[in-house]
C-alpha cells in the first residue's frame, strides 16, 4: 500500500524540493545514491502523491562497539493535504517495516524540540544529546573536554553525501564544520575551543554553533530521536555527527 513507485520518484523528488528547500543537484544525489527502492514511502502515486518518507542505514559506532540503525528521513506532506494523518501512516508502515530487519535502532531528527512528543506516540524518545551554543557564548569558551562516545563509522559514500547535502566545509584550524541551517555551523568530530571561537567568528552577531556534548557549556538538547529495538546498553552521551541537521 506504501511502498513508492519508480515512477513516482519526479513527484517525490519535487515534494522534497518543495518542502525542504534543497536543490534538485541534492536531492538528485539522494535517490541516486542513499535511497533504495525498498526503503522508500508513498501515499498515492504520481500526480496524486500526497506524502513520502523514506529510510537508510547507518552505523553508529566507536574502538568497542558498532550499532547498525536505520535512519527515517524526508517525511513530507503536501500543503493541501495535511492533517489528514498521512505523515502518521507513514512513519508507523516505515517503523513496522524496520522492526522485521535485523537493526538495533531505529532514529530520526525531529524538525523543532516539540516535535519530540508527536514522535514520542510512535515509541520514539529523545536520543543523541548535542550542544546548541549561540554564537555569542561560543566566543566565550575557553576548555572543552571531548566526550567519550562521539563515532560515527564513515565511508566515500557517507562523506559525499555530506558534501552533497550541506556543500564544502568551512575549516577552522584541523575541524570541518558544516552549514547545517540558516546561520548554523555543525562541527565534525570535536573541535577545539579555539575552532569554536573561530567558526563563532564567521557567523558574525548571531546564529549557533552545533558540537558534540559537554556538561561545561552550551545548551544540551537532543538531536534524534530513537526507539531501541534490542536490550543492548546505549551510552547515554553518543553523538551522531553523520546525522546533523
Amino acid at each position: 500500500m506504501f511502498n513508492a513507485l519508480s515512477s513516482d520518484h519526479p513527484y517525490l523528488k519535487r515534494l522534497w524540493i518543495d518542502v525542504f528547500g534543497d536543490n534538485i543537484s541534492t536531492v538528485d544525489y539522494l535517490f541516486e545514491n542513499i535511497f533504495s527502492p525498498d526503503k522508500m514511502f508513498a501515499v498515492g502515486h504520481g500526480k496524486e502523491l500526497a506524502a513520502s518518507a523514506y529510510y537508510f542505514d547507518v552505523s553508529l559506532g566507536n574502538k568497542k562497539e558498532i550499532f547498525k540503525a536505520a535512519y527515517i528521513c524526508g517525511v513530507a506532506t503536501k500543503p493541501e493535504e495535511r492533517s489528514k494523518g498521512y505523515a502518521s501512516c507513514l512513519i508507523d508502515h516505515a517503523v513496522s517495516e524496520i522492526k522485521k530487519k535485523d537493526y538495533d535502532l531505529i532514529l530520526l531528527i525531529p524538525a523543532s524540540l516539540s516535535l519530540f512528543g508527536f514522535y514520542g506516540k510512535f515509541g520514539f524518545e529523545p536520543f543523541s544529546y548535542i550542544n546548541r551554543l549561540e554564537v555569542s557564548e561560543a566566543k566565550g569558551i575557553k576548555d572543552i573536554s571531548p566526550p567519550e562516545f562521539c563515532e560515527i563509522i564513515r565511508g566515500e559514500k557517507e562523506n559525499g553525501m555530506l558534501r552533497a547535502v550541506y556543500g564544502k566545509p568551512a575549516v577552522f584550524g584541523k575541524s570541518l564544520f558544516y552549514k547545517t541551517g540558516k546561520n548554523t555551523l555543525s562541527s565534525v568530530g570535536v573541535p577545539s575551543a579555539a575552532e569554536i571561537r573561530a567558526a563563532a567568528k564567521n557567523l558574525g552577531n548571531e546564529g549557533f554553533i552545533i558540537s558534540p556534548k559537554n556538561n561545561g557549556y552550551g545548551k544540551n538538547v537532543p538531536l534524534c530521536a530513537a526507539i531501541k529495538l534490542n536490550s543492548r546498553e546505549y551510552p547515554e552521551n553518543i553523538y551522531i555527527n553523520f546525522l546533523l541537521n
